[in-house]
């Protein structure tokens, strides 16, 4: 969680967000990674599977209740979590294309699917710790409007 507080500040801080819109559903999202979140949507619009939930911002510790999770910075989300649940005996259960995994993976966020355990199918992550790339850079609002024209 080091490498969040450098490059997005202090969890829980909610004067870091932006608001995206993204699978027909507003989230907050940490304003230096919505570029790399919008760019993975629009790459998983494409893909064949229907976002019912996705969520993002939860000022939280992580399960084991040792660090801060990600969604604290609101650098991860969470896509259809009654389909990709988290399981802390390793087993992956999910139903996401590999496609939509890989159009978030291939724009820094870490899977949490890939984790050796527990598997948390739901998750996608921007933490390093969590195979994520902490991606950092001036927001676009322009990206907005390209995901709304896709």
């Amino acid at each position: 969680m080091a490498d969040l507080t450098a490059a997005y500040g202090k969890p829980c801080q909610t004067d870091t967000f932006v608001t995206v819109r993204i699978f027909g559903h507003k989230i907050p999202f940490v304003r230096s990674a919505a570029n790399a979140l919008l760019r993975a949507a629009m790459d998983a619009y494409d893909v064949d599977y229907n976002v019912y939930r996705i969520e993002s911002y939860n000022c939280r510790k992580t399960v084991s209740g040792t660090s801060w999770s990600a969604h604290a910075w609101a650098a991860a989300v969470d896509v259809n979590p009654d389909d990709n649940p988290f399981s802390s005996k390793g087993i992956l259960k999910t139903n996401m294309p590999r496609e939509f995994r890989e159009a978030f993976k291939q724009h820094g966020f870490g899977w949490g699917g890939d984790w050796d355990s527990p598997k948390d199918a739901m998750h996608f992550s921007m933490d390093k710790g969590e195979r994520g790339d902490a991606v950092k850079q001036a927001y676009n609002r322009d990206l907005q409007e390209e995901a709304n024209d896709k």
